[in-house]
């Protein structure tokens, strides 16, 4: 491509050799027609109103207004192992849990055939025959993709890794000819804390609404003992949720 403009939704714009495009025009609008997965999670990005007229691949909670990015599928951009035939052939998949590797290399396309309806409102098999469209599947035929142990790097920050260096993979370029090859490095990242779960104590008696001594004169408090966290910015955060109520006989 000669331009940064976005390309045309259009048949025309597709040919044009002044945009640059990784996915086709027809991947695209299969996507578009393509009714979403509705068993996956929303959150609160989509209310039941808004799902009833946000039905295709394109709508995602992600993506509920289905911003298009070139011709790409939110669908398949947002979820891995993809259900449905794409463009994309997996090379290796960085996991921190390394459990989960046997079905990330069974449900890649590279090995298993992903299928795709005639008649492409119908994203399943049994919706798709029995609406007179021909179900079909196809994979790539080759290696599943690696797996292996994602570098250690801060939540949230895609740098270096714990040994200085940028978080990386080192990948041989298969024989495969062709002159026109896109790369696309993608992640989907999960954090949580692997660390113990909080200590949980009695809490010690006070008076109701009064923060000050407990019931041996002295002030409330819990001893912490500093973790080996190195770091020089640091918060500590105290917080207190109080419900009050008279521990007497009910009145008569």
């Amino acid at each position: 491509g000669t331009t940064t403009t976005t390309i045309g939704n259009d048949q025309a714009s597709a040919t044009d050799p002044q945009f640059g495009r990784h996915e086709s025009y027809a991947y695209y609008q299969a996507c578009t027609q393509r009714q979403r997965n509705k068993g996956l999670f929303l959150a609160d990005q989509l209310t039941p109103a808004q799902q009833a007229g946000r039905l295709s691949a394109a709508h995602t909670r992600q993506n509920k207004n289905a911003n298009r990015h070139g011709y790409e599928c939110p669908e398949e951009r947002d979820y891995y192992p993809y259900w449905h035939p794409s463009p994309w052939r997996d090379i290796a998949v960085l996991t921190s849990d390394m459990s989960r590797c046997a079905y990330y290399q069974q449900e890649s396309q590279n090995v298993k055939g992903k299928g795709s309806c005639s008649a492409p409102q119908h994203n399943n098999p049994n919706d798709c025959t029995a609406n007179s469209g021909t179900w079909s599947e196809s994979s790539w035929n080759t290696d599943p993709p690696q797996c292996l142990p994602a570098p250690w790097g801060r939540d949230n920050h895609l740098g270096n890794a714990a040994d200085g260096a940028m978080a990386n993979y080192n990948w041989t370029i298969p024989n495969t000819p062709s002159d026109k090859c896109v790369f696309r490095l993608r992640y989907n990242i999960s954090t949580f804390w692997n660390t113990d779960p909080p200590q949980c104590l009695p809490a010690p008696w006070g008076r109701d609404n009064h923060l000050g001594n407990a019931a041996d004169g002295a002030m409330a408090n819990y001893n912490w003992t500093i973790p080996n966290t190195p770091s020089d910015k640091c918060v500590f955060r105290l917080r207190y949720n109080i419900s009050t109520f008279w521990n007497t006989d009910p009145p008569q």
